[in-house]
Parts: C-alpha cells; sequence; structure tokens
C-alpha cells in the first residue's frame, strides 16, 4: 500500500471520529434539552393520577355516608315512634257510650268525654247521638237542645256537628251549639277557635271565630197535598182492562136498554129455481 492510500486512510478515520464526536455531542445537548420537558410531562401524569385517586375516594366516600345514613334511619330511627292513632272511643256520664244511641238527660248536664280529651256537655232537655267515631274525630247529630262542645286540636282532626240541614265543622276550639227544630233555629257561641258552618238556608260556608254569635234559621213552609194528575190517553189504553172500564164513562139505562133489543130480520134471496123463503136471522 502506497503512502498517499495510508494518508488518506488517516485522513477519513480524522473526519469519522470528528463526526461521532460531534454527534455525541448533539445527542447529549438533545438529552439535555429535552430533560425538563419530560420531568413537566412526568409531573402532570403524576398529580392527574393523584387527582383521579383523590376523585375515586371522594366518591366511594359520599356512597358509604348515605348508604349509612339510610341504615341508620331504617334500623335506627331517632326517638321514640309517635303510637298510631285508635278510633276514638267515649262515654257518657260514668258508662260506656254507644254508637247511634239518643242521649236524653233528664235533669242536669250530661258530660260525654272521648278517647283524645275531647269533651261534650249535654244540657237538659236536650237530645243528642253520636251518629260515628273515627281516628281523627267524630260526626254528632244534634236533635234538639242545646251542647257545649270542646275540640283538643290535633293534626288532621275531623269532627262534624249535624243540626237539620246545617253542618259545623269543627278543627279544634270551644263553643255551644242550640238548634230547635220546630222553628228551624240555629244559634253557634264561640268560646275559642275556629269553625265553619254550612248547609240550610246558607249560600256558602259561613267562618266563625272566637266571640263570634250566629243565629241562622229557614223559614218553615207547609207542604200543600199535591192533586194527582189526569191519566192521558196512552195510560188508559195501556192499563189493565179492569181498570179500563172504571175508565170509561157509565152508559145510561136507556143505552142498555137500546143495545139488548133484537135486530131487524133480514131477507135473503132464494136460489134460482126454488121457493122463495122467508128466514129470519136471530
Amino acid at each position: 500500500m502506497g503512502k498517499g492510500d495510508l494518508s488518506m486512510r488517516e485522513d477519513v478515520e480524522k473526519i469519522t471520529s470528528a463526526v461521532r464526536v460531534e454527534l455525541d455531542r448533539a445527542l447529549a445537548d438533545r438529552d439535555r434539552s429535552r430533560a425538563p420537558l419530560d420531568e413537566r410531562v412526568a409531573a402532570f401524569r403524576a398529580s392527574r393520577l393523584l387527582a383521579e385517586r383523590a376523585r375515586t375516594r371522594r366518591m366511594w366516600g359520599g356512597a358509604g355516608a348515605a348508604l349509612a345514613v339510610a341504615i341508620g334511619v331504617l334500623f335506627f330511627p331517632r326517638g321514640p315512634r309517635s303510637p298510631e292513632r285508635a278510633v276514638l272511643s267515649f262515654t257518657v256520664g260514668d258508662g260506656a257510650g254507644e254508637i247511634g244511641a239518643p242521649i236524653v238527660p233528664s235533669t242536669g248536664s250530661v258530660p260525654l268525654h272521648f278517647s283524645d280529651g275531647s269533651e261534650i256537655d249535654i244540657h237538659a232537655a236536650s237530645t243528642m247521638r253520636v251518629a260515628s267515631t273515627t281516628k281523627s274525630g267524630a260526626e254528632v247529630v244534634l236533635e234538639r237542645g242545646r251542647i257545649r262542645t270542646h275540640v283538643v286540636p290535633r293534626a288532621g282532626n275531623r269532627w262534624t256537628i249535624a243540626a237539620g240541614p246545617y253542618r259545623v265543622q269543627v278543627k279544634g276550639t270551644r263553643f255551644d251549639t242550640e238548634w230547635e227544630p220546630t222553628t228551624q233555629r240555629l244559634r253557634v257561641t264561640m268560646q275559642e277557635g275556629r269553625v265553619l258552618v254550612s248547609g240550610g238556608c246558607l249560600d256558602g260556608a259561613r267562618e266563625l271565630g272566637a266571640g263570634d254569635v250566629s243565629e241562622m234559621s229557614c223559614p218553615v213552609t207547609a207542604a200543600m197535598p199535591r192533586e194527582a194528575p189526569s191519566p192521558t190517553r196512552t195510560e188508559i189504553e195501556r192499563a189493565p182492562r179492569h181498570r179500563a172500564l172504571q175508565l170509561r164513562p157509565r152508559a145510561s139505562r136507556r143505552t142498555a136498554v137500546t143495545r139488548r133489543s133484537c135486530p131487524r130480520p133480514s131477507l135473503r134471496r132464494p136460489p134460482s129455481g126454488g121457493r122463495r123463503r122467508h128466514r129470519l136471522k136471530t
């Protein structure tokens, strides 16, 4: 190998080594420039992963808390449960009351005590009965006289006092009711609370409050006897025969005799070639 070839080879090796040095230097510079970006990407991924984990923990924590509250409400209610209401019962004086039985005090007043604490005092010469009782109240019918009512206020109360055509709806109050059936007069005297009076001659419900005194009456009209309408021709034709005969006008005696008279004789022409005869048709 000549000196020229050897020198050329040395030059190539020098150039190659220089290129390698420059390439290594460029790669090192690139790595140094990419390191901050990789660090930022890694930090972002780590923060995102931490946020997802925190959100998952919050979600499961909220679901667990809601489940714990539901279990606590179902199986461990707060405070004692309120007892369920029962149908009201009542006593008349010292004895048990009976639904629908009339209560007529002979002398003095008779008290009615209900199981919810409500009371009704029936004055003397009055007639009253308890028509029905429910869990939320009772329906009382005042037929005559005067009563004093005290209803204990409770949620959902439904008390009704019926006096003739009138209805007094009570929620919780104290008042007097007086009813006179002969004159159809109702008098309500309020001490406390509020009531609604409806029916009778009232156009709508009338509200009464504490201290109000209201007197209502309807005019009493005597019922006039109604005349029976005369039968129509269709009713006569559809009526049974014995009724139709009763509705027909009676024939006079002369007419009846005329109808029973014998008919006049009629003549018939005999057949040709025979003897003519007179036949009496009866």
